[in-house]
């Protein structure tokens, strides 16, 4: 995975190219997959860090819940994840 990560890195400077974000996200409410999309979003952003990239794109993963995500959803996910942190 090094190798490729180098190789990605070596590619941008070759042709005059700086990352300037990548896309993360996912389903931050749905409380069953919400370790799984933080740990995913670590990654992505380990990743940019990594590249000296200072920005990443979040948003929901598939297709909207009809209605969207409600206020309530939003304040459990981030409840939820807060709490796990030990900030309240």
């Amino acid at each position: 995975m090094k190798d490729a990560f180098e190789e990605f890195r070596n590619l941008l400077v070759t042709h005059g190219m700086r990352l300037s974000a990548l896309y993360g996200g996912g389903r931050f409410s749905e409380p069953v997959r919400c370790d799984e999309v933080v740990a995913y979003n670590r990654r992505v952003a380990h990743f940019l860090a990594d590249l000296g990239v200072d920005r990443i794109v979040l948003g929901p993963s598939g297709p909207r819940r009809p209605g969207g995500t409600s206020d309530q959803d939003l304040r459990e996910a981030a409840h939820h994840r807060c709490g796990r942190a030990g900030v309240s």
